[in-house]
């Protein structure tokens, strides 16, 4: 991966679904990233991970197959941002309705995710430069061009 971009050829790649080593490079980077982020949002471990399941199989997936590379719209990692952000929502929700709907108490304690603010877009910023570093380091380690 480019230091600080995806690089659009694999952006472009996995517009096909049956391209496994394109999505298998596209996991590999994007689901720890993912993960941390959604963690991060306070959704626990297990629900974090169907979460960030959620978002490759029924979002990314999906929107990949139509995606088309314009970095004049902006950068491919705040459109995940807010794509992530989103998916955070919805299992929150699910998760109140869910509560509502078998009668339990109403105080709910998920993750509160409003307005996206400047600190969340700083954390992402953050999580996604490490994950960047840590993508390079395991690519130095193994000898191969990060």
């Amino acid at each position: 991966m480019d230091a600080e971009r995806t690089r659009s050829s694999l952006l472009l790649r996995i517009r096909d679904p049956n391209d496994r080593e394109s999505w298998g490079a596209f996991y590999e980077f994007y689901q720890p990233l993912l993960l941390r982020y959604v963690r991060s949002r306070g959704v626990d471990a297990n629900d974090a991970e169907d979460v960030v399941q959620d978002l490759f199989i029924n979002k990314l997936r999906k929107a990949m197959e139509r995606f088309e590379f314009d970095r004049e719209r902006g950068r491919f990692r705040t459109w995940l941002f807010q794509v992530t952000i989103n998916a955070v929502r919805d299992w929150s929700r699910q998760r109140q309705n869910q509560a509502a709907g078998s009668g339990q108490s109403s105080q709910f304690t998920g993750p509160i995710v409003g307005s996206v603010t400047e600190e969340m877009s700083q954390e992402w910023n953050r999580f996604h430069h490490q994950q960047v570093m840590e993508m390079a380091i395991k690519k130095v380690r193994e000898g191969s061009d990060p």
